[in-house]
């Protein structure tokens, strides 16, 4: 039968509470529950960020009187300034 146990990490890091620390036999199962910024970042790429695609990345145009290249990252098109004009 399954025996669920509650640990405080600090404790038992701490070494103030020794009866704290739990023994871990083989194919136990540790469950550690998400910080605030996990489930603000879960809320965020669920509701938002799946629905309004964003790019992260960056471009800039590279000696463009030379008609060489125009350089993009993150999602972007790379394409020479040439076949732009």
């Amino acid at each position: 039968m399954p025996v669920a146990y509650r640990a405080q990490y600090d404790e038992v890091i701490s070494g103030r509470d020794p009866g704290a620390d739990v023994p871990l036999a083989p194919f136990d199962v540790v469950f550690v529950p998400r910080t605030g910024i996990a489930e603000a970042y879960l809320l965020w790429n669920q509701y938002v960020q799946q629905f309004v695609p964003v790019s992260w990345g960056f471009s800039y145009i590279a000696n463009q009187s030379a008609g060489t290249s125009v350089v993009s990252n993150g999602g972007g098109v790379a394409a020479s300034a040439a076949a732009i004009k």
